[in-house]
């Protein structure tokens, strides 16, 4: 037991710095680690403690530095909106009360999903690239007037186009990171240049998250399972921009339906390992081929070890980001701006060289376009979606 605690303090640990480090990512932290061949019993436990914990600390990346992961690209809009509005903090209270919440609530929905994911994959696969075409056609629709529709159109388009290139000529051995960071970091940076806004003073009162938020957070845990169900719809980002569809959001709600969708995802991916043989998550992948079996009481000691490492990692969130706001709201909002393209760009360099460099530059130009054409940024989720489809579509 002293051994398992021990596993899991060290996955927060590991999964604090890939949290708040831009561009390194849990996979890669697990996949160093799985070719150190460490085999032990309780290496599976590190990974998902990693996993768990870079979940929640990557939305203090996301709201207070404007780079996201590729679960948190849509948190950061609503999160950094509320950054600048002075509630930077009650952002933070509500990711931490989303993630605790629902996390608990999956582990609770576990026995259920044993039962009833082998039925539902069944049903669901063959007719996957319709429900999304379908899905895709509300989004642009939701628009609701005829000019924005049509700049929503152009948007998913140049975004899936830019999908297409990228995920079928892998020059990339990593192509997420680059075009995420141009269609959401770079962008933004970008567009907040001018004229340059400091980070505002903050609400002094203590930080709640409004329980108001339950029955949304736990919406995110059901729909949670989608993105553990669906295939090509492995992002809980993209779960989220569909159920925004239908229900009101405000940057409060959507916060905790992508904080929430974030977490139970993680948990649900175990059942999904177990149940249909597809990990859908790259960390839980590792942990499953570091396993000796995969049975139901080992899904159930890795969720365990998963809500214990949310638990640790939520609790701190806030504290946390007390320590981190002064330093930021101290420094000069262009000279942070600057440099963090500056790590970006560099980091970009580092890990792919010129084309990571380029993907990342034409994706910045389609991420700048929602806000010229004034249409929602989460258009640009056509560079999943339609390669998704496509790749689905020609499956059949």
């Amino acid at each position: 037991m002293l051994g398992l605690l021990l596993a899991v303090l060290a996955g927060i640990f590991l999964g604090l710095i890939a949290g708040i480090v831009p561009g390194l990512h849990p996979n890669t932290i697990a996949a160093i680690l799985a070719d150190l061949h460490l085999g032990t019993d309780t290496f599976p436990f590190v990974i998902i403690a990693i996993a768990a914990a870079a979940t929640v600390f990557e939305c203090l990346r996301a709201i207070f530095l404007y780079v996201p992961d590729t679960d948190t690209v849509l948190s950061l809009l609503p999160g950094h909106r509320m950054l600048m509005e002075g509630k930077g903090m009650s952002a933070v209270a509500i990711c931490s009360f989303a993630f605790l919440l629902s996390s608990a609530l999956a582990l609770l929905l576990l026995p259920i999903s044993f039962l009833v994911f082998p039925m539902i994959y069944s049903i669901i696969a063959p007719v996957t690239s319709y429900f999304l075409l379908a899905l895709s056609i509300v989004l642009l629709a939701s628009e609701r007037q005829v000019r924005k529709i049509a700049g929503a159109l152009v948007c998913f388009c140049l975004a899936g186009v830019l999908g297409l290139i990228v995920f079928n000529y892998p020059v990339l051995r990593e192509p997420l990171f680059p075009s995420f960071a141009g269609l959401f970091a770079i962008s933004g940076l970008a567009l907040s240049m001018s004229p340059s806004q400091p980070i505002p003073g903050q609400n002094k009162a203590a930080p709640r998250a409004p329980l108001s938020l339950m029955p949304i957070i736990a919406l995110g845990t059901v729909l949670a399972a989608l993105a553990d169900l669906l295939p090509g719809i492995s992002s809980p980002a993209q779960i989220a921009v569909f159920a925004s569809i239908f229900t009101y959001m405000n940057s409060e709600r959507f916060l905790a339906l992508t904080s929430s969708i974030s977490a139970s995802h993680l948990i649900f991916a175990l059942s999904a390992l177990l149940t249909i043989g597809k990990a859908r998550v790259g960390t839980i992948a590792i942990a499953g081929d570091a396993a000796s079996i995969i049975s139901p009481a080992w899904v159930f000691a890795m969720a365990g070890a998963a809500l214990l490492a949310i638990g640790i990692a939520s609790l701190s969130l806030v504290p946390l980001a007390r320590r981190i706001l002064p330093a930021l709201q101290s420094a000069e909002p262009r000279t942070l701006n600057l440099l963090v393209l500056a790590y970006l760009f560099s980091l970009l360099y580092v890990t792919g060289g010129a084309p990571a460099l380029l993907v990342a530059s034409v994706a910045s130009f389609i991420g700048a376009a929602p806000q010229l054409l004034g249409v929602r940024r989460t258009h640009v989720m056509g560079f999943i979606l339609v390669p998704s489809i496509a790749r689905l579509l020609l499956s059949v």
